[in-house]
């Protein structure tokens, strides 16, 4: 009983110490992400920074960081990351769907959390086919062949700003929870700064600007 006694001892201060040693990881991940955010010019796409950030923990993925506006129930993507998204988003739509919009029926659940991950419950092809051909949306699937979807919300002083949806490869289990609900909440303080700063109405002039451009390509 005193060896077994000795080695429950001893590994419970290890699950204790890797429990300390992760919680220091995760609080130095956030604080090296949020002054990334402290730190970036006043001219630079906090969107694209968002989502690139991102992209650290969740390499192989589709991001996509959108502004949401709840009395019209629009989307609008403000950047998209991963070389073959992004590739793929060109191929068949001719842009890479910064400041295109998409109308989201779902409601916004009223409890959402900032940084909190939550799955999207939509499918995939249902949200492109209602906003594009059926042809394209069968093609960007297959071309993408992505798995599960979840999305982080963006909050600001207690206002909704958007998301930022990220879209796991096919077969891949989502790992890492802790550090992406941290990036979560920093990426919201990043939001959060764009309406601080006044940048989004200038940045939504730019964008619908060159929203006349955009136009899907038949296959």
């Amino acid at each position: 009983l005193g060896i077994e006694g000795i080695f429950r001892d001893i590994s419970e201060r290890y699950a204790t110490a890797k429990k300390m040693r992760e919680q220091i990881e995760q609080m130095g991940f956030f604080s090296r992400k949020l002054q990334d955010f402290i730190e970036l010019p006043a001219d630079s796409d906090i969107y694209y920074a968002i989502g690139q950030g991102l992209s650290e923990v969740l390499p192989n993925s589709m991001i996509i960081v959108n502004t949401y506006n709840r009395d019209t129930g629009i989307l609008t993507i403000r950047a998209l990351v991963g070389d073959q998204a992004r590739a793929t988003a060109r191929k068949y739509l001719r842009s890479d769907l910064t400041g295109f919009s998409l109308r989201v029926d779902e409601p916004v659940p009223e409890d959402l959390i900032a940084g909190k991950i939550y799955p999207v419950t939509q499918n995939f092809n249902d949200i492109l086919s209602r906003n594009f051909s059926q042809e394209i949306s069968t093609a960007i699937i297959r071309e993408l062949n992505l798995g599960d979807f979840y999305y982080l919300s963006l909050f600001w002083k207690g206002s909704f700003l958007g998301n930022i949806t990220f879209g796991l490869p096919k077969g891949e289990i989502l790992e890492k929870i802790p550090f992406i609900e941290l990036y979560g909440k920093a990426g919201s303080y990043g939001a959060g700064n764009v309406e601080r700063a006044g940048w989004t109405a200038a940045r939504i002039g730019r964008y619908a600007a060159g929203s006349g451009r955009f136009g899907p390509v038949g296959i």
